[in-house]
C-alpha cells in the first residue's frame, strides 16, 4: 500500500522576534509543503520555513535537502498555494 504523501502535524505554536522578546503569532494555520510534497498546518508570520526533524525514511536521499557547512540539514517549507521563488525565471525569454 503507497504511504501518503502528507504528514498531519497539529498546528504549531509560532512567536514572532520583535525587540529581543518572543510574541504568539496570530492567524489561521497555513498549509506549508516540501519540496517532496508533504504538508505541514502552522501558524507562521514567515514566508517560508525550515524543516530539520528529517524523520522520514526518504530524507537522507531526498534532491530536496539542504546540507549546509556548520548546521543541521533541513527542507525549506512554503506555502502550498504560492509559487516557487524562482518560478518567475521560466517565463524568461533569453535572446539567442
Amino acid at each position: 500500500m503507497p504511504r501518503s504523501r502528507s504528514s498531519k502535524v497539529r498546528p504549531a505554536r509560532a512567536s514572532a522576534i520583535k525587540g529581543g522578546e518572543a510574541h504568539p503569532v496570530s492567524g489561521a494555520p497555513v498549509a506549508f509543503r516540501a519540496g517532496c510534497g508533504r504538508e505541514w498546518n502552522a501558524v507562521s508570520p514567515e514566508a517560508d520555513l525550515a524543516y530539520t526533524a528529517q524523520e522520514f525514511g526518504d530524507c537522507p536521499g531526498c534532491p530536496h535537502r539542504v546540507e549546509p557547512e556548520g548546521t543541521l540539514p533541513f527542507c525549506t517549507l512554503r506555502p502550498a498555494k504560492t509559487a516557487h521563488p524562482f518560478a518567475a525565471l521560466a517565463e524568461l525569454e533569453w535572446p539567442e
